[in-house]
């Protein structure tokens, strides 16, 4: 399979936003016509989220820590509220994650997991060198049981 048909089966999925509080956030997202999930809790990850979803625009995912322990909070000891990851869907992770990393140097920080929040999917994340922390989805096509 050539670059070009790998590279159709890579998706933007999401990006995900890390906050303290979800209130003004979900205002910001309901306002411009976002549905928004409950808020689900996510404990491998020590965290609470909400997936924003529009026919419009690109998805979001609100992260909050929910205790001290959850890897986020490193990026909120300055912020209120930062962007830290993107998220890419793959049909097949061992061809496609070749691709999406081909001219990259990248260290997987967390092996792939069944994430609550997307259906017991697995999600895997990624420090790409000069790029940042990526996530990394398996497509709804390759959903097995866990």
């Amino acid at each position: 399979m050539n670059s070009k048909t790998s590279l159709d089966s890579i998706r933007f999925h999401h990006f995900g936003m890390a906050l303290n509080d979800f209130s003004r956030a979900l205002a910001y997202y309901k306002n411009l016509r976002y549905d928004c999930t409950p808020p689900i809790i996510e404990p491998q990850h020590n965290v609470e989220v909400v997936f924003c979803s529009s026919e419009q625009y690109p998805s979001v995912e609100l992260v909050k820590p929910i205790n001290e322990k959850s890897p986020i909070i490193n990026y909120l000891k300055n912020n209120n509220e930062i962007i830290y990851h993107t998220c890419y869907e793959l049909d097949d992770v061992g061809r496609d994650i070749k691709v999406l990393f081909s001219n990259n140097k990248a260290i997987c920080v967390e092996k792939p997991k069944p994430s609550i929040s997307f259906d017991g999917r697995l999600a895997s994340f990624y420090l790409v060198n000069n790029v940042g922390l990526i996530e990394i989805l398996q497509g709804e096509s390759r959903v097995s049981s866990v």
